[in-house]
């Protein structure tokens, strides 16, 4: 099983060199968008350490929390994760475990899942696809690893180091060169020489004690790794400081089979000198230093890990190649995960209330509050049971059209769920914070004659007209009530270089987040100037990708009003409303806050409107399809019957 490790050596320069040229644009989006939250990091072998490195880096850019677990310790995880982002990495996403846990994380239903492969069309990538909650990236890694994870893990530092740094601003330019990314390239080219002659005196003790700086825990966590799977010897490891706190006494009563070697990057030179300094003398030691320099010093470590087992294993006579795995291994390695799901009440019911209670208490619900959401779950969806509609707003971006889906417009089976609605008569609002550009999709998506019977609110409903009317959305000069707020904007050089353009549309002011921003920075800027230069009456809320401000008089809930009007409703006829963002300030925020309204994402923690009735698991588009799958068309209007919603699949 596996190949000669010095052959695997011998390829890592060419995946370095691809690694460095490799485009890197879907990775980068992705971080992007879970730059704002915590991030949990799930990998098994040699992905540990890669998601590790992803851990060290999120931290390092972000200043998130973020941690790296096996895909086992995953399912500590039992409770809704909306405010934490994971990311999970597999170099041929084909194992049960990583499988399996994806599965789990997705019930969850977090903010973001990012799926990253050193192989395409995997099994993994194909189950990523089918949510809209994760993004996969796959990349065709030209190396494939033998016994222990080599190319993958050597493709995933830099492939990570580079997105890192370009989503957050820090172009991490890697070296030309494999050897100038590490600590001896001024050794090149007989840089493993110096590796070979530093650490000789470590391999005559069985044990070897790692103490790591900071940032190079990705390193020994490889070298831990690396070390047990190839069977080379045993490795302990902690950062510098821990091992002052008890663990130093493993020296005191097994020196004469430990040796010492440290990893200091330029903080920590000096403690990690002084601390091998106080060591005793028959203890074999050694150091490696991480001087600032080209790269990042994590992905440095991670990239001479790989190196240095295999200096270890030929000193010791081991390739790690091909180390021989026992029978029992793989039969070990074969099992299926036998551990069930933590005691989450898998139906549609129970996963609404979860929803609301994380919206709301934010804390563990008791029995009472527990039976408190039951009994308005029970009443919001008998309200919804008891009547007839007799129209249907949704609003565009994140409901009607995915985030993927934002240039070409919703999908084929969005569209046609559309034009069922449309062909039975039924009138149809969108609500959006855009405007020609969805009018050209809408018009692409659904067939011309039904347009008459689509009213769409522009602007967040600041213009409000037909779809078939090409007068509707029109330019028009700013409000007189955003005119300091725009003069005020436009004067701010921070907010300038956050945006990737900030557009004025009559009662809205736009501001779209710049590629590598999240739109929680730009709101946070952009609610300060409002108020300070704006009258109070003015309003601010967010999506996803851009941050608008609202004249008193803007509102999605005039394209209900509208569609009234136009087909000569009462005020209060039923109408039904579906958007993503119902929590302030969310932009559907006063939409949902309407009766009869349903979220396919964020909620709000109001008993009687904006309930996720969604199936576990499932958001966005998908979570619209299984509402729509819900309804049952009756001459003038529908049914709602929220006991049909059930998961659709993606085609």
């Amino acid at each position: 099983m596996g190949k000669p490790y010095r052959t695997e050596l011998g390829d890592i320069p060419r995946t370095y060199r691809w690694a460095t040229a490799e485009p890197v644009h879907g990775l980068t989006r992705a971080l992007t968008e879970i730059g704002g939250y915590p991030l949990v990091a799930i990998g098994s072998g040699g992905s540990l350490s890669a998601a590790e490195l992803a851990a060290q880096l999120h931290t390092r850019f972000t200043g998130q929390v973020a941690h790296a677990i096996t895909p086992l310790e995953a399912y500590g995880y039992a409770k809704r994760s909306g405010n934490v982002a994971f990311l999970l990495v597999s170099a041929g996403g084909k194992n049960s475990d990583i499988v399996d846990a994806l599965r789990h994380v997705v019930s969850l239903e977090p903010c973001r899942i990012l799926v990253l492969t050193a192989e395409c069309g995997t099994k993994l990538g194909r189950l990523g696809r089918s949510s809209e909650l994760v993004d996969v990236s796959e990349f065709d890694v030209p190396q494939k690893d033998g016994f222990l994870a080599t190319g993958s893990l050597a493709a995933f530092s830099v492939l990570l180091g580079r997105a890192y740094g370009r989503a957050f601003g820090l172009d991490v330019k890697m070296p030309s060169a494999l050897s100038r990314c590490t600590p001896f390239h001024q050794f090149n080219p007989r840089w493993e020489m110096t590796i070979e002659r530093i650490c000789e005196p470590l391999w005559k003790r069985e044990t070897l004690t790692v103490l790591h700086s900071r940032d190079l825990r990705p390193m020994a966590r490889d070298l831990e790794s690396r070390f047990t799977e190839a069977a080379i010897g045993h490795i302990q490891f902690s950062d510098i400081r821990n091992f002052g706190h008890g663990r130093h006494n493993w020296l005191a009563k097994h020196g004469d089979t430990t040796g010492v070697l440290a990893l200091a990057s330029t903080a920590d030179q000096a403690i990690a000198r002084r601390t091998l300094d106080l060591l005793p003398v028959d203890i074999p030691q050694a150091m490696i230093d991480f001087p600032d320099g080209p790269g990042e010093p994590a992905v440095g470590g991670v990239l001479l890990s790989i190196y240095l087992a295999g200096v270890a294993g030929e000193a010791r006579d081991i390739d790690p190649g091909r180390p021989g795995v026992p029978s029992f291994g793989r039969k070990i390695y074969h099992l299926r995960n036998g551990t069930k799901r933590p005691a989450q009440e898998a139906d549609a019911a129970a996963a609404a209330i979860d929803r609301k209670i994380s919206s709301g208490e934010k804390m563990i619900c008791c029995k009472k509050q527990r039976r408190f959401w039951r009994d308005a779950h029970r009443d919001f969806c008998d309200a919804l049971t008891d009547k007839k509609f007799n129209g249907i707003v949704f609003d565009y971006d994140g409901t009607l059209c995915a985030r993927r889906e934002r240039i070409d417009g919703p999908s084929d089976q969005v569209s046609a769920a559309l034009t069922r609605l449309a062909s039975r008569s039924i009138p149809i609002g969108i609500a959006t914070g855009r405007g020609r550009s969805v009018r050209k999709a809408l018009r692409r998506r659904i067939p011309r004659e039904f347009w008459p019977l689509v009213t769409v609110g522009y602007y967040n409903g600041g213009m409000i007209g037909q779809l078939s009317q090409n007068s509707c959305p029109q330019r028009s000069s700013c409000s007189l009530e955003l005119s300091d707020v725009e003069k005020a904007i436009n004067r701010d050089s921070r907010l300038r270089s956050l945006a990737e353009s900030i557009e004025t549309r009559g009662g809205q002011i736009s501001v779209q987040c710049a590629s590598n921003v999240s739109a929680s920075v730009l709101r946070s800027i952009t609610q300060e100037i409002v108020e300070r230069c704006g009258p109070p009456e003015l309003r601010v809320v967010w999506s996803t990708h851009s941050v608008d401000i609202l004249a008193s008089n803007v509102t999605k809930v005039d394209v209900v009003r509208a569609i009234c009007e136009r087909h000569e409703l009462a005020d209060q006829a039923p109408i039904l409303k579906i958007g993503d963002l119902g929590q302030w300030p969310g932009n559907d925020y006063q939409l949902l806050a309407e009766a009869d309204s349903l979220s396919v994402d964020q909620i709000s923690p109001a008993r009687n409107t904006c309930w996720n009735l969604a199936p576990p698991g499932t958001s966005g588009t998908d979570a619209l399809l299984s509402y729509l799958g819900a309804i049952s068309p009756r001459e003038g209007g529908f049914y709602f019957f929220p006991e049909r919603i059930r998961r659709k699949r993606r085609r």
